[in-house]
């Protein structure tokens, strides 16, 4: 009789996990400093305080540390020879002068070239130049080289997919893109 393949696959994956955690079981168990009494200490019960002995400090598992409850009008009010302030105004203007701020320095922008007001609606190529067809508002345009716009632009190239275009009050050189040769 022929033996019977396993057919759930996931108990390969399965063994090697147990096997690790085996492992880590014996091992944290066999450590050396691990005690099994690792109870953390019981609490204790609402309502009562435990206090030491005056003069003495009360000893916790954690460290020493004063469990006495101290009343809130000695806590305001200080004890010894320099008691506390009852009240204080906490928006009180300090003896500590302002510091010199740095004198600002006014940055001035320098002008630009408004945006292009011309917009691409077609071009031609008539076998020596390309002619470019811009509106701007309700006016028409035909961009040839050379040619001055409204007295501030100057049409210095046409060569797609740019058309290049002069802001002729400061000198600014703006790209109208008019789309590749076809």
């Amino acid at each position: 009789m022929a033996s019977k393949p396993l057919h759930n696959k996931r108990w390969w994956l399965w063994w090697p996990l147990l096997a690790i955690l085996a492992w880590l079981v014996v091992q944290e168990q066999s450590s050396p400093g691990v005690t099994s009494d690792t109870s953390p200490p019981a609490p204790a019960q609402p309502g009562r305080l435990r206090t030491a002995p005056p003069g003495q400090t009360l000893q916790t598992g954690v460290g020493t540390a004063p469990l006495a409850l101290v009343p809130r009008g000695q806590l305001l009010r200080g004890t010894g020879t320099n008691p506390l302030p009852t009240t204080r105004d906490l928006f009180a203007a300090l003896g500590a002068t302002p510091p010199t701020s740095a004198p600002v320095v006014a940055v001035v922008e320098a002008p630009s070239a408004p945006v292009l007001p011309f917009r691409y609606v077609g071009k031609q190529w008539d076998g020596k130049t390309w002619e470019v067809y811009a509106v701007t508002g309700d006016q028409t345009y035909v961009l040839r080289e050379g040619q001055i716009l409204d007295d501030q632009y100057r049409v210095d190239r046409i060569a797609p997919p740019h058309a290049t275009i002069t802001y002729l009050p400061l000198g600014t050189v703006q790209n109208l893109s008019i789309g590749d040769t076809r």
